[in-house]
């Protein structure tokens, strides 16, 4: 899959996993992934079908939001 930065992508059908690995070993999984966006930093947002929506970035674990939609 290509993806272009800064440009959100729906995942049809949605990804059963999503896993993020880091030189510590430590992980991070998301099930259900079914929308994308990669910034022009690197970091990723992330919106699964139950409502999760994240954002993972290089140098640090990531960061669980709630609220309704996606302000940037």
């Amino acid at each position: 899959m290509s993806v272009k930065r800064g440009e959100w992508i729906e995942l049809n059908p949605p990804e059963k996993k999503r896993t993020y690995l880091y030189p510590n070993k430590e992980k991070i999984e998301y099930k259900g992934v079914t929308k994308l966006k990669v910034s022009s930093s690197g970091n990723h947002y992330i919106e699964t079908a139950g409502g999760v929506k994240a954002i993972v970035a290089p140098g640090w674990r990531a960061i669980l939001l709630e609220m309704d939609k996606w302000t940037c």
